[in-house]
Parts: structure tokens; C-alpha cells; sequence
């Protein structure tokens, strides 16, 4: 799992396993900037990290870096569905799914005084109008509760979709209309972004291939491959889906016309400009 850190003061989520500090931080070893604090929300106090610290997964840590870095830490831990807070300020994560803050609190409205979410790039606590997750929230709240989370949700989006074939110069995107020659061995990239709140292996499925897996955690992307050979002249209406594990997240409509490729045709041209 990676964590973009920006320069200056940092409240992030840690999601990774339970490990020494000196392993979990090696990444950003050389940019660390002063102390860094774990959140303990049962005593309500910050407990200065050591090399030798153990840290807690799902913990809520102040992290000062000196410049923009990226923190790589391993594999993500399980993910609890639920935190207790106490009758004061808990600084938690939140778990959910992207929602309205009416949802995402139902659990414990009738308890919930005030919630403010740490923006790591204004670094200042600010109201959101939709939960972010994975996020550091500070929620007060007037008696000792339990926050349930929505359960963990699956999501993606398709960032990007390139086409290439032989003869043709450069990669160029698909769009939901596409003309293609006909009978041609062609490669498709499909850049893919988990926009759920929780890790899964993702890949797509286009003409009837379905592409390797990869695991992605919330907001990391990837690039998948196939390499379809298109089929006779005509026009053709397929389905780009985006499936994270099992389930399918999203679909795309995709209308391919294909044509023959006479000889010097556009195509041919583009050939021999590469001779």
C-alpha cells in the first residue's frame, strides 16, 4: 500500500499490518521531520513512535515530512467494520464507502455532537459534505458508542483506454464510437482506479477476453492489457466491464465499426511510413 505525504504535517490512517516502525517507515526513513504520534483512543492520548514500536493497524498517526513523498508500507491489514468512541473527541478512521455524512453516521446520530475531517493538503480540519475513506475524522460525541461502518463496498472507474495495432503510428483512445480495420490483431490498455473501500483484484473483460488480475487498494490504479483480434466488417456494439473480484463495478458501452484494409489504404500508408 502507498500513502502520498505532503510536506509539512500529515494525520494519516495506517492501513498496513501490525509491524516494527522501523520496517513500516523505511520508505520515508530520510524525509521524516521531527516526532512522529499514534492516537491511542481509549487512553485519549498521544503516545510518542519509536523504531521499536509496534504499529497498529487501522491506527491513527501524525506523520511530519520535510518534502512530498510517497510511503510504502506492505500489504494492507484486515479492515475493522466498527470503532468505539468515547463521550469526548476520537480521532478514528473512517471505513466506510464514499456516502453523505447523514449515512455514514446513521449508527450513531442521535450521539454525534460535532465530526471535522483532516485535509492533509490545507492541513486543517474541515466539514465534509461526503465521507472520505480512509480518512482521519474527529468525532465528539455525547456518550460512549459504537460506529458501525457501511459494509466495505466495491468499486472502479475507467481512467483511460488506448488502442493500437500494426502499421498504426502511436496509441490512440477508444471512445464509445471507435472505427477499427476488420480481421486485425489489435492491443487494448485499459488504466482502471478502485474507487471502493476496499482492496480487490481488478480486471476488465472486452470481446470476450478477460484480462490478468491485479490487487489495488482505494485509489490506486493500474493499467490491464488485452489483445483482441477484430472480426469482420460491420458494426459491432461491445461492453468494456470493470470487475473487482468477482463482481462487476462498472460498464462502459463501446460501439466498434470495422473495414477492410484495401491495399494503400490509410492504414497501409501508415505501414510503410515505419519501413
Amino acid at each position: 500500500m502507498s500513502v502520498v505525504l505532503k510536506a509539512g504535517g500529515n494525520y494519516i490512517v495506517y492501513t498496513g499490518k501490525a509491524q516494527l516502525a522501523s520496517d513500516a517507515f523505511a520508505s520515508i526513513m530520510s524525509y521524516l521531520e521531527g516526532v512522529v504520534y499514534y492516537w491511542n483512543n481509549v487512553t485519549g492520548l498521544y503516545e510518542a513512535v519509536t523504531t521499536t514500536t509496534t504499529m497498529v493497524p487501522y491506527g491513527c498517526y501524525w506523520i511530519s515530512v520535510t518534502q512530498d513523498c510517497t510511503w510504502t508500507y506492505g500489504p494492507d491489514a484486515t479492515a475493522p467494520t466498527s470503532v468505539q468512541l468515547y463521550a469526548r473527541w476520537n480521532y478514528v478512521p473512517y471505513l466506510g464507502p464514499v456516502q453523505s455524512v447523514q449515512d455514514a453516521f446513521a449508527s450513531i446520530i442521535a450521539y454525534l455532537t460535532v465530526y471535522h475531517y483532516f485535509n492533509n493538503v490545507t492541513k486543517a480540519w474541515e466539514p465534509t459534505p461526503t465521507m472520505v475513506p480512509r480518512g482521519v475524522y474527529a468525532v465528539n460525541v455525547s456518550q460512549n458508542c459504537v460506529w458501525v461502518f457501511a459494509a466495505p463496498a466495491f468499486g472502479g472507474e475507467l481512467v483511460s483506454a488506448l488502442v493500437w495495432w500494426e502499421g498504426k503510428e502511436g496509441w490512440s483512445p477508444i471512445g464509445e464510437t471507435n472505427d477499427w480495420p476488420a480481421e486485425t490483431a489489435i492491443s487494448t490498455a485499459w488504466t482502471v482506479k478502485n474507487t471502493g473501500s476496499q482492496t480487490a483484484f481488478f480486471k476488465v473483460k472486452f470481446m470476450d477476453l478477460v484480462s490478468s488480475a491485479v490487487l489495488l487498494s482505494y485509489g490506486e490504479t493500474a493499467t490491464l492489457y488485452l489483445y483482441p483480434t477484430t472480426p469482420s466488417p460491420g458494426t459491432y456494439n461491445y461492453t468494456l466491464s470493470i470487475i473487482a473480484d468477482t463482481q462487476v463495478v462498472k460498464t462502459y458501452p463501446i460501439q466498434v465499426t470495422t473495414k477492410s484494409v484495401p491495399p494503400f489504404s490509410e492504414f497501409a500508408v501508415a505501414s510503410f511510413s515505419k519501413v
